[in-house]
């Protein structure tokens, strides 16, 4: 029989991260969530064990404690922050959410899990390839440019 694939999901609290959240253990995966502090984890917690549910503090090396805790085979990164009217003190949370978060994360798969198999997709999966820094880089800027653009 085949050990359990280690799964770690962010935006668990949300619609689809929840989702998926619930449907990993059901399809046999050891599954862990991120949360931010504000979030209300309860479920997550019924659904994986208050254990397998991490609060991130914030920090680039919480989550890298986190991924070298968890060691997980594959990282599903589904969270953001979405606001549908936003207003000037909507900015810092929105860049906290979607672009220093997702940078930490890229930075801690880097570091903490298994670097030699892992590889950082913005928006979607973790999985199973060499890492490039410098896609994390890209990323970030592509994804100025393109609000910027907009």
């Amino acid at each position: 029989m085949n050990a359990a694939r280690v799964a770690l999901v962010t935006g668990d609290t949300g619609f689809v991260g929840g989702s998926l959240a619930r449907r990993l253990p059901a399809d046999g995966s050891e599954t862990y969530a991120i949360v931010r502090p504000s979030s209300n984890a309860t479920i997550l917690g019924d659904v994986l064990g208050s254990g397998n549910v991490h609060v991130h503090d914030g920090s680039t090396v919480g989550l890298i404690d986190i991924l070298r805790s968890v060691h997980p085979d594959i990282v599903f990164h589904l969270a953001s922050l979405v606001v549908a009217e936003h207003s000037t003190d909507d900015v810092d949370p929105f860049v906290q959410s979607n672009v220093l978060f997702g940078t930490q994360l890229l930075e801690a798969v880097t570091a903490g899990a298994n670097p030699a198999t892992t590889t950082p997709v913005a928006r979607g999966t973790i999985s199973n390839g060499p890492v490039f820094p410098a896609a994390m880089i890209t990323s970030t800027c592509t994804r100025i440019r393109d609000t910027i653009s907009r």
